[in-house]
């Protein structure tokens, strides 16, 4: 009976200082971390490039990019595992064909090929008028937003931000 009564007062006490342990350990460190601002489109005859301000402490970024009248500027782009895949946003979950650095048999960027020019830059080539110019891109207007991947470092995790507003620029193409 002793040992029963010593039994069940170690084990009452075991419970409460294991409630008290686990009530003073701290929640790690979170933040959210900014989304990208400074989103620029540039284009050159048919190449786009998408730049944007580098946010302290992301991983890499997520990019999501839209064409009008044309699909070769339709992507989403991920700079820290290094993808590119086609992307309509009416597809849910996103789906589509590899995109990054596609070759033509000439050994020139294909229509829709993406490339990683830095952390926080990008660039899509995109698909020709039809007929006319074959320096100037079929889409009329192309989009882009940013968001910011997050990562831990040390004892603080960073998670990933909103995206950025979408910046949009119209072109002078669009000759069907």
């Amino acid at each position: 009976m002793k040992n029963n009564k010593f039994l069940g007062i170690t084990v009452i006490t075991l419970v409460i200082g294991l409630l008290m342990i686990s009530c003073n350990i701290e929640p790690p460190n979170e933040e959210v971390l900014g989304a990208p601002s400074n989103i620029t489109i540039t284009v050159t005859q048919r190449t786009m490039v998408v730049t944007w301000d580098a946010v302290p402490n992301a991983s890499g970024y997520e990019i999501i990019t839209d064409s009008e009248n044309c699909g070769s500027g339709k992507r989403k782009i991920n700079t820290r595992d290094i993808t590119a895949i086609v992307y309509n946003t009416a597809n849910t979950p996103p789906e589509g064909a590899d995109t990054m650095n596609t070759l033509k048999s000439d050994g020139t960027q294909a229509n829709g090929s993406v490339l990683i020019l830095a952390k926080n830059k990008i660039q899509i080539t995109l698909m020709p008028q039809m007929m006319g110019d074959q320096n100037v891109p079929m889409a009329t207007a192309v989009t882009a937003k940013v968001k910011s991947l997050g990562q831990t470092v040390s004892e603080t995790t960073y998670t990933d931000s909103n995206y950025s507003e979408t910046v949009r620029k119209v072109l002078s193409g669009g000759g069907m």
